[in-house]
């Protein structure tokens, strides 16, 4: 009877491991089917017909065009930089478009971030922003 016992416990174990695998399986792909989907369609707003990769273009253009003057003057994190573009311009920061979707060595971070620091080196150039100290910068008024 103990023989018959152990072998249906490992029978049992078998089935819950076998369960469980494809339980997590089935996630993994809903959700990487999710990110792939999200990543080639742009997400419902007043920009439905664009791509993520125009929206990100229309963000860049707009913070060049303005010389990011949503910011204002004064010591910003950076973090508080994202948050205060994706503030003044929500529409054209999709959280869900990723810069591992965009570049080959991109990271989980959205890819509006990486806009975000690429226009800020553009304004360092103007003289719109200057590094205050670590992890923090400096929006200045341009002058002339």
């Amino acid at each position: 009877m103990g023989g018959f016992y152990i072998k249906s416990m490992r029978q049992e174990l078998k089935i819950k491991y076998h369960n469980l695998f494809f339980s997590i399986l089935f996630h993994h792909i809903i959700f990487h089917f999710y990110r792939v989907t999200s990543t080639f369609t742009s997400f419902t707003n007043k920009h439905h017909n664009m791509t993520n990769r125009e929206i990100k273009l229309k963000l860049s253009k707009i913070m060049l065009e303005t010389n990011m003057g949503c910011m204002g003057t004064g010591i910003y994190s950076m973090q508080e930089v994202y948050e205060k573009v994706k503030k003044n311009y929500p529409e054209l920061c999709n959280e869900q478009y990723l810069c591992i979707d965009n570049c080959k060595s991109g990271g989980k971070d959205p890819e509006y971030h990486h806009t975000i620091r690429g226009n800020m080196q553009t304004m360092k150039k103007r003289g719109r922003v200057i590094k205050s100290s670590k992890g923090s910068w400096e929006f200045l008024e341009i002058q002339g």
